[in-house]
């Protein structure tokens, strides 16, 4: 007895299934790039007495665009009775070419900006490429058993604070702009201290960006190659369920 040939599927499913072949095969289309804020994620990045400067790759790209660097010294001396320290520290920040932070228009002091303030061209302000964070000259005398602390100098909005350094970079020569988590501590006479906690940029040239604003995650949207794929593999299931119950009428 001659087996009969197990028909076809519609030919509708044929096209179907040809078209999301080709989709699959042909269709490599990536989802078009979005807008987006690009954050580091969480950082503990120590700026302290061993001056060694900590560079900021806002964008990963392997490239420095901001160095926080520490710089001091401490010096002790004698004069008549009394016994005197003179302490001067310096914690700054320095754009590589083309890098700067918005701050004072009078003095390189970058502004301690709050969560939420805009970071942007228009801004109040001056864009320099280095600023003063935290900087100051300390005296520290002893005399017939008395202890006095004194400040001479001044100067820096990080001072036992903490908050966001605005800043603008470069990307393929366009402006990007962005911001640093920053936290000095400094208790005279002793050393001065440092942290980085964090950065993020707009990925967009010449948009504004709010301090701390770390971005939204957003599930990724299918590509027209995934989708392809999806509606391929779907109907490859419809099509073997036809056939297969074709087999079993036949039988």
């Amino acid at each position: 007895m001659s087996k009969k040939k197990s028909p076809l599927p519609p030919a509708g499913l044929r096209h179907a299934a040809a078209y999301a072949t080709a989709a699959g095969a042909a269709m490599a289309v990536t989802a078009p790039a979005q807008a987006a804020i690009h954050w580091s994620g969480p950082k503990d990045l120590l700026l302290n007495r061993d001056h060694t400067p900590v560079a900021v790759d806002l964008n990963g790209d392997g490239i420095a665009d901001f160095s926080f660097l520490h710089l001091g010294t401490v010096y002790s001396g004698y004069y008549d009775t009394a016994t005197y320290r003179y302490t001067a520290q310096i914690m700054g920040i320095i754009g590589t070419t083309g890098n700067s932070a918005i701050g004072s228009t009078y003095y390189p002091v970058p502004y301690r900006l709050q969560q939420g303030d805009m970071v942007s061209q228009g801004m109040a302000g001056a864009w320099a490429p280095f600023g003063l964070l935290a900087a100051g000259v300390y005296y520290w005398t002893h005399t017939a058993g008395t202890s006095t602390y004194s400040s001479s100098y001044r100067l820096g909005n990080f001072i036992n604070q903490e908050g966001f350094v605005g800043v603008r970079f470069q990307i393929d020569g366009n402006t990007h702009y962005g911001w640093i988590a920053f936290e000095g501590t400094w208790d005279p006479p002793g050393w001065s201290e440092g942290r980085i906690a964090g950065w993020a940029y707009e990925d967009v040239p010449d948009t504004a960006i709010a301090a701390g604003d770390q971005g939204a995650v957003v599930p990724p949207i299918p590509t027209l190659n995934e989708w392809g794929m999806i509606f391929l593999a779907a109907l490859i299931v419809a099509s073997g369920a036809y056939l297969l119950k074709n087999r079993r009428e036949e039988i």
